[in-house]
């Protein structure tokens, strides 16, 4: 049985043992944490952006998250910390996200993700 949140269009699966799903479960939960900022943000500034927009933007950030923070000690590396700030500060604005750019969306998006990857290894 799967459940839906009536405001971001992914499916959750129930947890099973099986690795894949639960893997995919944990990269969904991402993609909402990063869908939910932007939304708020978008909400709280009032500037247009598309609901779809904000779910594909999301599975992008959540990717690119992965790929930069696949690395143990990556919080603590400078190296690989500016990177990922470089890359999402583009990602952002070729999406057109926000349309004006706004500090808070940049560290709230850094700011999960290290929550995430913080709370993985716990």
């Amino acid at each position: 049985m799967l459940r839906r949140d009536r405001r971001y269009r992914f499916a959750l699966p129930p947890v099973f043992a099986c690795n894949n799903v639960r893997y995919r479960q944990e990269q969904i939960l991402k993609e909402k944490a990063f869908y939910d900022i932007l939304v708020r943000v978008r909400d709280n500034h009032s500037f247009p952006y598309a609901e779809e927009k904000c779910i594909t933007l999301a599975k992008e950030i959540a990717k690119l998250v992965n790929d930069k923070a696949q690395y143990a000690d990556w919080s603590t590396r400078d190296d690989i910390k500016s990177q990922l700030n470089m890359d999402l500060t583009v990602l952002l604005y070729r999406n057109g996200y926000p349309p004006e750019w706004d500090e808070e969306v940049f560290e709230k998006v850094m700011e999960q993700a290290e929550n995430f990857k913080k709370n993985e290894n716990e």
